[in-house]
């Protein structure tokens, strides 16, 4: 019975012209007006300047010519130069940070301690310096205490390791800040998937659809009917997802990152909450089907705007002032889902922002039901 009300329903889907253009035919207009907008800049990898910062020392300072030498050996010109720093009074470096002179300084004291103002790459650089130099001094004072016999092929190793690893590395890809916007597009096309759960909420509502009317009479389990028109809207929805990442890498020859099962992982995630937002927007209240529909799409465009869509920083400006709201986002979720796996070789940031999506759609899901079920109680 499920499955085949799951046919009905998907045969029905395919058939709303409004919901395939905006699932299907906007988000391929949309990235093909993004390429020619962008023009070479896709194509032109962006190289990481040296990153500007100060270190501070003050009289606790305990060790401090080590790290003195290693942010020297860092800042040696040439095509390996990873920092640009000078040496200043605390206050200066304030200042310095405050006008964003510098993406952060270094206070040398009982130990070393990074003050940033915002988060970024350039500040991750500088956590990256600080955490391997701490790494480093550890392993060297334990060999002097435990092993001093092998302090000389230590040193070696640490000098060998500092050479080849000068320029430290983000991730298996690079950095091309245009790539942005079209990860901000398809979380665009994963919320757009709302849409189709407005449909399948209206499908429950015979004041608003033919088609509920129709069910309101029919023996068919009303739960199994939505459960299934909801499954149709996130398999739809999801094949939108791939035609439109197909379209971009194929034709537009977009670089996406090469862990294709994360990010169609990602996608899905992604599908399932746009559809779970739509279907509680469309259980809401009494209002009319054009109401919800424009509720929908105001909806779905707010989170996409912080996300990145319009302009490229939007979600950085955001994190910096209401970091929050991108934890609750789910625009923003899906974007840092794409964008951690092409910069971090760490998965955490990717981990956590599906967990946050799930716990996003589960959410909306039951108060649908919860609403669909009063309506339900309100006709006894």
């Amino acid at each position: 019975m499920f499955w085949h009300l799951y046919k009905y329903h998907f045969k029905a889907s395919i058939r709303n012209k409004s919901a395939i253009f905006w699932s299907f035919a906007f988000p391929l207009i949309l990235a093909t007006l993004f390429y020619f907008g962008f023009g070479n800049l896709l194509n032109d990898s962006e190289e990481l300047k040296p990153v500007p910062a100060a270190i501070v020392e003050t009289k606790a300072a305990k060790d401090a010519e080590g790290f003195k030498q290693t942010a020297a050996e860092l800042s040696k010109k040439g095509e390996d130069q990873l920092l640009k720093v000078k040496y200043t009074s605390l206050k200066k470096a304030e200042k310095l940070l405050q006008d964003g002179k510098i993406d952060g300084f270094y206070t040398l004291g009982d130990n070393i301690r990074l003050t940033v103002k915002e988060n970024g790459i350039n500040q991750t650089i500088l956590k990256e310096v600080s955490d391997q130099y701490i790494q480093m001094n550890h392993m060297v004072q334990q060999t002097i205490k435990e092993h001093p016999e092998g302090m000389e092929k230590l040193v070696k190793a640490i000098s060998q390791n500092m050479v080849e690893n000068q320029q430290i590395s983000l991730g298996n890809e690079d950095a091309n800040m245009m790539v942005q916007y079209f990860y901000a597009l398809l979380a665009m096309v994963c919320l757009y998937g709302g849409f189709l759960g407005l449909q399948s909420a209206l499908h429950a509502q015979a004041n608003l659809s033919d088609i509920a009317a129709r069910k309101a009479v029919s023996p068919a389990d009303k739960l199994k009917s939505t459960a299934a028109d909801f499954l149709v809207g996130v398999t739809v929805q999801f094949l939108a997802f791939l035609v439109a990442i197909g379209y971009m890498r194929l034709f537009l020859k977009i670089d996406l990152g090469s862990q294709a099962g994360f990010i169609l992982l990602a996608g899905f995630i992604g599908c399932f909450t746009g559809v779970s937002i739509g279907l509680f927007i469309g259980s809401i209240g009494r209002m009319s089907r054009d109401t919800k529909s424009g509720l929908n799409i105001a909806i779905s465009m707010f989170f996409c705007f912080f996300s990145g869509l319009m302009i490229g920083n939007m979600k950085d400006i955001v994190e910096k002032h209401v970091p929050l709201f991108n934890r609750i986002n789910p625009a923003a979720l899906i974007t840092d889902c794409f964008y951690s796996l092409n910069i971090y070789d760490d998965l955490s940031v990717y981990f956590r922002s599906c967990i946050s999506l799930i716990i996003i759609s589960v959410l909306f899901c039951l108060g649908s039901f919860f609403m669909m079920r009063r309506k339900k109680y309100a006709s006894i």
